[in-house]
């Protein structure tokens, strides 16, 4: 069980490393992120594929400063399927960015390499996103959904004689991946 230990500070380390490492993270790597990318949204759950549906992502650069647009599109119907977001610089040197909805939500979003990450939940669920922007141009969306209404929650005991930390492990209800191709006008 030390093992464990050991793993869990090494996640918690982790985190301290990313975000203090301000070499990482420059506007230059921001500027890679603007353009327009489009491609297909797969929906999955347990059953496996559901559903097929457009994405797109325009990401720009507006009149304010440290503010760009982070529009996300579905569907055939731009106008209706559009979610015209913002992304805000909190601290680009530990890659912290924030997500405006224009709607009173805001959600942070962290740059560790190559990925924008965020974690959040909403109305019971857990939602993980991940945005990874390949060498060839290429942004690889996830999003995988968790509930958090029952969880199955371990440890939280003395177990031969080192105490284990509590832990919630939950059901993941779904996966959404798109492979979304940048655009060159």
């Amino acid at each position: 069980m030390r093992t464990l230990y050991v793993s869990i500070l090494f996640i918690l380390s982790s985190f301290t490393l990313f975000s203090n490492n301000s070499a990482s993270i420059d506007s230059s790597k921001l500027d890679m992120w603007l353009g327009k990318w489009e491609g297909q949204l797969e929906i999955f759950n347990h059953t496996g594929l559901t559903q097929t549906v457009p994405m797109a992502i325009h990401h720009f650069k507006t009149d304010t400063l440290d503010t760009y647009g982070w529009f996300l599109i579905y569907g055939e119907d731009e106008e209706a399927g559009t979610r015209p977001y913002f992304l805000k610089v909190i601290d680009e040197n530990k890659g912290h960015y924030q997500i405006d909805e224009k709607n009173s939500i805001l959600i942070n979003e962290y740059m560790i390499g190559n990925k924008m990450i965020s974690n959040f939940e909403v109305m019971g669920t857990l939602i993980s996103t991940v945005y990874t922007l390949q060498e060839n141009g290429d942004i690889i969306f996830e999003i995988i959904f968790s509930m958090t209404d029952q969880p199955t929650i371990t440890g939280d005991q003395i177990f031969n004689e080192e105490e284990i930390p509590k832990v919630n492990s939950y059901l993941v209800g779904g996966y959404q991946k798109a492979i979304l191709k940048k655009k060159l006008h």
